[in-house]
This record gives structure tokens, sequence and C-alpha cells, in this order.
């Protein structure tokens, strides 16, 4: 599952996901389901199976940790930031 970010990264999607992380104080988890929500097709969304499994809803994305983290670091990137500007 592992993406390269930067590939896509834009000011825009960089910008929304410093506002989730340093504003809002989302969670990585949490970044990645919003990232999903407002910039990646429903068709492609990511869905932990065990979840799914149990709960059967596939009307709103899971967000997954690691993939969060990779968002956070390559807007950080993006923007010239490090983790001291509040990223963590």
């Amino acid at each position: 599952m592992q993406k390269k970010y930067s590939d896509i990264m834009n000011e825009h999607i960089a910008n929304d996901i410093k506002q989730w992380r340093v504003d809002e104080g989302c969670s990585w988890r949490k970044v990645h389901e919003n990232y999903q929500v407002k910039w990646v097709d429903k068709k492609n969304w990511w869905f932990n199976t065990a979840m799914f499994e149990v709960f059967g809803d596939k009307s709103h994305p899971h967000g997954n940790q690691l993939e969060g983290v990779r968002l956070c670091e390559s807007a950080m990137g993006f923007l010239g930031e490090v983790v001291e500007d509040g990223w963590n």
C-alpha cells in the first residue's frame, strides 16, 4: 500500500494536511482518513479488512497510521518545515 506522496503533493494538499495535523491536532490515522475523503476517488479508499468484516460499512474510509505519517512527512517537506514547527 505504500505510496509516494511526494509525486502528488501540491500546495492545496500540503496545506490541508498541515491544517489537520498541526492546527486541529488530528492523529495520523485521521489525517489519512481526511485526505482520502477530500482527495481520493471513493473507489480507491482504503479499508481495514478486520474492521470492514465486523462493521461492513464502506460509506467512509478508514485511516491508516503509517500512511498518515507518510502524508505528513511529504507535506512537511513540500512546505519546507520540520517537526518542531508543530507537526508532532
